[in-house]
């Protein structure tokens, strides 16, 4: 095909095929034809655009739509990490003479309409107060009936419920009381029999669960009733101290008051578009079913995503570690992590790794150790900047990198990082040097180790003139 660059050259062949029509000769070369060529050119090179555009969103490198890349991705049977919510603790006050009792799950509401939950039950004697630790969540359950009985029946939900969905149970009714059915990635290790469920994640932004077939996973009878029990969470939300939370369970006491103890945050947003894409590319390595090349950080911030900060070695960095051989340290596997709020966190990491298939290995728990370290600012600030919004900028940034809390923690504190990130604020004066220093080690010292910033005392020491 003539290439529609060499503009000259198409008119010329244009006039060529019109002035062979004995019907168009006289009109050959006038400006409506002239202006029909540049027409027919022009909606050429659209219609090339976009057939290439068109190409491109079918392969998950160049997908820019987000229906296509999760298009993709459902092809891959990868499921984005789901959102996770935020947490902290509630001061409960019995104004009563009788001793309260209140359930785990508890549903509350905040001023700001966001729904939190009790993570414990908790009894309160009468004219006294407790702590309880809560977590922003919503219990929600939908009913489906099975009309026919078919293989691979899929149950659709809500898109604006599938991108708030932080966890989800099955249970099924087939006429003898409700079971809770398991899932199973890809129906592994199931038969006909099994109570077992597969969930995927569509194009729509829509999660689906996805029964079995009678030779992987059981095929519910017809007119059984699916039951699907939802966690919800909006994810990254932030409630401060002192904030009442009002019960929405009927039969509470008038005489109990419910406020936020601490700030309740910490939550996270579930996957993002261009994350999903480049875990995509990668998954069907993993695919859930074995840690690739002894890749344990993946595996566990895979399926347990409140993870900030792992640590995973074997024998052989057992051995520089501590510095001697050890026969306690053969075919181990040493385990190091934080998640915040969650103390039993390692235990279910245990509990993942034994659905992992990998032959004479044995996993160990470390305990972690927090190191915490200082950093000395001084720098002179533009004129036109206030002191008081510039503190308040350098304290945000140095707490997205460097915070305990924070997803983006580094794992060193470097002083050339540290003026990238100052420089990078655009509110010290260009002319002046800003002097940085750090308090306290820059590295950890071995593998269990945890860096994070003292953030009172390095806002304590900062110094900002003009």
């Amino acid at each position: 095909m003539m290439s529609l660059d060499n503009h000259q050259a198409a008119l010329n062949e244009f006039i060529r095929i019109i002035e062979q029509q004995p019907a168009l000769q006289p009109l050959a070369r006038s400006q409506v034809m002239q202006g029909l060529n540049i027409f027919q050119n022009l909606a050429l090179s659209y219609a090339l655009h976009r057939v290439e555009r068109a190409h491109q969103e079918s392969y998950l490198s160049t997908a820019l739509n987000r229906s296509s890349i999760l298009a993709l991705a459902e092809d891959r049977q990868y499921l984005p990490t789901r959102p996770a919510p935020s947490q902290g603790t509630a001061t409960i006050i019995n104004n009563s003479a009788e001793t309260v009792g209140l359930p785990a799950g508890l549903a509350l509401l905040s001023e700001q309409q966001l729904h939190y939950q009790l993570v414990e039950g908790i009894k309160i004697p009468a004219n006294s107060r407790a702590t309880v630790a809560i977590t922003q969540l919503k219990q929600q359950q939908l009913t489906f009936t099975i009309e026919e009985e078919k293989p691979f029946i899929e149950l659709l939900l809500e898109t604006a419920l599938s991108t708030t969905i932080h966890q989800l149970q099955v249970w099924v009714d087939e006429g003898e009381g409700p079971q809770e059915w398991q899932q199973a990635r890809l129906f592994r290790n199931t038969d006909g029999d099994s109570l077992a469920y597969d969930e995927f994640y569509t194009h729509t932004d829509q999660v689906g669960i996805r029964l079995g077939n009678g030779i992987f996973g059981k095929i519910p009878a017809r007119n059984a009733t699916v039951t699907i029990a939802l966690q919800l969470t909006e994810g990254q939300t932030t409630l401060m101290p002192n904030q009442p939370l009002f019960p929405l369970q009927s039969g509470i006491a008038s005489d109990i008051e419910i406020t936020t103890a601490n700030v309740i945050e910490g939550g996270r947003p579930g996957e993002s578009i261009e994350a999903i894409r480049r875990n995509a590319l990668y998954y069907p390595l993993y695919n859930e079913n074995k840690v690739w090349d002894d890749d344990y950080v993946f595996f566990i911030k895979r399926n347990h995503p409140n993870v900030l900060w792992c640590n995973v070695w074997g024998e052989q960095e057992a051995e520089a570690m501590h510095g001697t051989p050890n026969v306690n340290f053969i075919n181990k596997i040493f385990i190091c992590v934080y998640a915040p709020d969650d103390e039993a966190i390692g235990e279910k990491i245990l509990q993942s790794l034994q659905t992992v298939p990998q032959l004479n290995r044995r996993y160990e728990l470390v305990k972690r150790n927090d190191v915490g370290f200082a950093v000395n600012i001084k720098g002179t600030l533009h004129r036109s900047v206030v002191l008081s919004e510039a503190r308040q900028q350098i304290q945000q940034l140095l707490i997205q990198h460097y915070d305990k809390d924070s997803p983006q923690k580094r794992e060193k504190a470097q002083v050339r990082d540290f003026y990238r990130l100052m420089n990078n604020l655009g509110i010290f004066d260009q002319h002046a040097d800003i002097a940085i220093s750090i308090d306290g080690p820059a590295e950890p010292k071995n593998l269990s180790e945890m860096l994070f910033i003292d953030i009172e005392k390095t806002m304590a020491q900062l110094t900002l003139t003009y």
